[in-house]
Formats: structure tokens, C-alpha cells, sequence
């Protein structure tokens, strides 16, 4: 009976570890888990398109609108270390299912808010239950692509980001300008719900750090402690550092791309449509472009070597933050939504070279849970970049322009932070080389 157990348990084991063997059995998971966070993109930047409308529905202030994504950020950041806790613990893609089924209803909900303040709390609840979209999707991604590949294949996994921009700023747009904001509302939720079902039907586990070497000091007779894993990060400068490089990151990101509708309408008299067309055009296809090629690149520029990752991603933020700082600032609108193009495709080009870093510096008995404090650091970033904006803009009588401007100028201490994090990896290396 133990004899017939345990070959069992070898044959189970044997088939996690063969699931993803082949170069193409590796991209239908990869495409699914992109299209996942793809709906993740559209639930999360939702109300950037709407800001106007719901601004003037509700009577709100700018302040109250940039408070929005602090709010959903505040939710994210709570509910992030637990249920990065659950990433190393439980089956992932069961996991992934039940977060992405959670949040696309309460995003459907939000649509049916009274005041701002009930719309603050749908947003809260929608950001709670998101927490663990991201960080459960790289854990597997980890564990399907080995670490010379895993560019590339985060530079198609943040395809999602640019490709929910097209929905979120262009159809969002269209469907805000002719139903309503609550119809938007409606509409994002409806998405996550189909991808649910393909997930559970489809997507199987693969096997932990299967990629780690050596294998035998990768797997702990437990799983990690919180604690274990914040002594981790704290020892750790080329993850601590990627990590702040992260937060600045997207504080940029999230600033820019939240305000961007209403700085077109406001600075250079858009109208609703027209403002989401262009969002979608540079935080849409542009933003996809410049990531899905940033992935390739990255990946043949560092050939293998962790601390090129981050170089990579510091040069990339430096020439996106100048790009950021023109256009919110020229009065020409050709000008301003030029270089926001340019900015819309480097926007997210960092993200392949710094995840890839970071997943690369991350042990993998842990690695749910360090990537889950990653994108806690993200929310924080996410959430400040908006309101921050807001409050500058209300104090300066609306100028939304200088007011980006401000917020867009994090890149540099992000780019900074990447390169004391690309020194501190090559130091590591010279004193005990990286697994391969």
C-alpha cells in the first residue's frame, strides 16, 4: 500500500514537473495569465477615464478624485501580505481564480454608488480583493520560464497593462460618453468572470522552483513566516532597492496615467471621447508596444546577468520621465501628445527588466511572498502618484499640468534606486555567484 503511495506521489510529481517541459506548452499559460491581468489593468484604471463625470455628478474636488486610487491602494496594501502568505502556501491557479472572480464582481458594483464616498468604499473592496493578482501570476510565471527567458516572457505578460489601457481609455470612453459612468463600470466587470472558467479548466500548477539550482537548499521544511520573509528583503540591498525603485516607478505611472483624460480636457478643451481615444493610443498600444520589445531586448542585453536587468530599467525610466516632464508642461498640443507617445511607450518598458531582476534576486521557497510586498511597495506608489497630483492641483487653482509635472519627476529617484540596485547584484556576484 505505502509502495503503491508512493509511486503515486512520483507519478504526480513527475507530471507537474513535465506540464510545461516544452518551449510551446509554456505560452498558452502565459497568454491566459496576461489576459488575467489584463482585466486586472482595466478594473484598477477604470476611474481614470471617468473622473470628470463622476467629478461632477458627485460635486467632488480634485482632491477627492486623487484620493480614489490612494483608497484602493490603502485596500491593496492590507490585504497584500496575507494573501502573498497564501501564494506559498495553496494552489495557485485556484488561488488566481477566486481573486479574479472577487474582484471583477465588485468592480460591476461600483457602478451602482450613490455618493463619493460609497464609491470610495466599492473601490476599497476591489483593490482588497486585486492584492494578489499580480504577484500570484509571476510566482507561476517563475516557475514555467526558466530565468534567461523570463524577460521576454514578462514583456508579454505586461502586454495586459498597455492592451487594458485600449479598453479602459477607448471603449471606456465610448461607453462613458454614451451610456454613463456607471455602464463603464458594468461593462469592466464582465470579462474576469469568462476567464475564471477558462483558468479552472485549462491551467495547471507547475512544480515550485523548478528552475532554482541546487533544488535541495530551495525547498524549507516549511513554509515561510512573514517575518522570514521581511529578514529576507532587509538583507537583501539589490532587492531592497529594486523594490524602492518599484515605488517611485509607479507613482510616475500611476499619476500620469489616472490624470492624463482630464489634463487633455482641462489644458488643451478635449472632449470626453477624444481624450480617451489619445489615452488609449499612448497607455494602450504605444504602452504595449514598448513593453512586449522591452522584454526582447532586456533580455539579450543582460544575457544572464541580474545587475543589466536594472540597468536596463533605470535607463528606461530616465528617458521616459524626460519624455513625461515635456509634454505636461509645452502648450502646444501637438507637442503634448507627441511626446506623451513617447512616453506611453516606456512607460511600463521597465517592468520586464526590473520584475525579471527581482524575481531573479528572490528565493524560491519565498517567492510569492517577496513579490507580495513588491506590489504592496507598488500600491503605495500607485495610490500617492494620484492623490498627490490632486492635492497640487487644487492648490494651484487647477494647473494639472505642473501638477503631473511634479508627480512625473519621481522617475529619476526611481531610476537612481535601480542603479544602486544593479551595483549592489554585481557586488553579491563576486562574493557567491547566482544560482542558474
Amino acid at each position: 500500500m505505502n509502495e503503491r503511495r508512493r509511486r503515486s506521489q512520483v507519478d504526480t510529481s513527475s507530471q507537474e514537473r513535465d506540464a510545461y517541459a516544452s518551449e510551446g506548452s509554456r505560452y498558452y499559460p502565459l497568454i491566459l495569465l496576461m489576459l488575467i491581468y489584463c482585466c486586472h489593468s482595466i478594473d484598477r484604471s477604470v476611474v481614470a477615464i471617468l473622473i470628470e463625470p463622476i467629478k461632477q455628478e458627485f460635486h467632488a474636488s480634485d482632491t477627492a478624485m486623487g484620493f480614489i486610487p490612494l483608497a484602493y491602494s490603502a485596500a491593496f496594501i492590507v490585504a497584500m501580505l496575507p494573501v502573498g502568505l497564501l501564494i506559498d502556501r495553496m494552489n495557485r491557479v485556484r488561488l488566481l481564480a477566486a481573486l479574479v472572480g472577487a474582484w471583477s464582481l465588485l468592480t460591476a458594483l461600483a457602478g451602482f454608488a450613490q455618493n463619493i464616498t460609497l464609491l470610495i468604499l466599492a473601490r476599497m473592496s476591489t483593490g482588497a480583493a486585486e492584492a494578489g493578482g499580480q504577484p500570484t501570476s509571476l510566482s507561476l510565471i517563475s516557475d514555467i520560464f526558466p530565468q534567461e527567458k523570463r524577460g521576454s516572457a514578462l514583456g508579454v505578460f505586461y502586454l495586459a497593462t498597455g492592451l487594458g489601457g485600449v479598453v479602459t481609455f477607448w471603449i471606456g470612453g465610448m461607453v462613458a460618453a454614451a451610456y454613463g459612468w456607471r455602464a463603464t463600470f458594468f461593462v469592466a466587470g464582465l470579462p474576469g468572470a469568462l476567464l475564471v472558467v477558462l483558468m479552472l479548466a485549462t491551467l495547471r500548477e507547475p512544480r515550485r522552483g523548478r528552475f532554482d539550482v541546487p533544488a535541495g537548499l530551495q525547498q524549507p521544511a516549511s513554509p515561510p513566516r512573514l517575518h522570514d520573509v521581511m529578514r529576507t528583503i532587509l538583507a537583501a540591498p539589490p532587492i531592497r532597492h529594486a523594490m524602492l525603485a518599484v515605488l517611485f516607478g509607479t507613482a510616475v505611472l500611476g499619476g500620469a496615467t489616472h490624470w492624463m483624460p482630464a489634463f487633455l480636457m482641462r489644458t488643451h478643451a478635449l472632449d470626453l471621447k477624444s481624450a480617451g481615444a489619445i489615452v488609449a493610443v499612448g497607455n494602450g498600444l504605444l504602452l504595449a508596444l514598448g513593453t512586449m520589445m522591452a522584454g526582447v531586448l532586456t533580455d539579450r542585453f543582460a544575457k544572464g546577468r541580474a545587475h543589466r536587468l536594472a540597468i536596463a530599467a533605470a535607463v528606461i525610466m530616465i528617458a521616459g520621465t524626460v519624455s513625461g516632464l515635456i509634454f505636461t508642461l509645452t502648450g502646444s498640443l501637438k507637442i503634448a501628445v507627441a511626446l506623451y507617445f513617447v512616453f506611453g511607450l516606456l512607460g511600463t518598458a521597465w517592468l520586464p527588466a526590473g520584475y525579471s531582476f527581482l524575481l531573479g534576486q528572490a528565493p524560491a521557497p519565498m517567492r510569492g511572498s517577496v513579490m507580495a510586498v513588491c506590489q504592496a511597495m507598488a500600491a503605495v506608489g500607485s495610490g500617492l502618484g494620484p492623490f498627490l497630483i490632486g492635492k497640487l492641483s487644487d492648490r494651484w487653482g487647477g494647473a494639472i499640468g505642473p501638477s503631473i509635472a511634479c508627480g512625473v519627476s519621481f522617475g529619476l529617484w526611481s531610476a537612481l534606486h535601480w542603479f544602486f540596485a544593479a551595483r549592489a547584484a554585481q557586488q553579491a556576484s563576486r562574493v557567491s555567484p547566482a544560482p542558474a
